[in-house]
């Protein structure tokens, strides 16, 4: 039986009241023992100055925002690992 890895994803949300923007940083961090690696990416949401404030409605746009980025750079990072798997090594001549 394999043992199951845990992944875990932070998502920081900084309001901003002044600019009417809300910014978020969704930061994955590979839990595999001996790596210590980690995707990031942000999103970010502005209110409209006639809409009512709800700072809520922000936080959920911008982090949904940010972890769609992250799961796009997930991807891109699966499928260049695939391509090294998939890529045959290069034929040495034995020279």
């Amino acid at each position: 039986m394999t043992t199951p890895t845990h992944w875990l994803v932070d998502i920081e949300i900084m309001p901003e009241d002044v600019n009417r923007m809300t910014y978020a940083l969704a930061r994955l961090r590979d839990g595999r023992e001996g790596h210590a690696s980690a995707i990031e990416a942000s999103g970010h949401a502005r209110r409209n100055p006639a809409d009512f404030p709800r700072p809520e409605l922000g936080a959920e746009l911008a982090a949904t925002r940010a972890v769609t980025a992250l799961a796009r750079k997930m991807q891109a990072h699966a499928a260049e690992d695939l391509s090294v798997l998939a890529t045959p090594p290069a034929h040495s001549s034995g020279w």
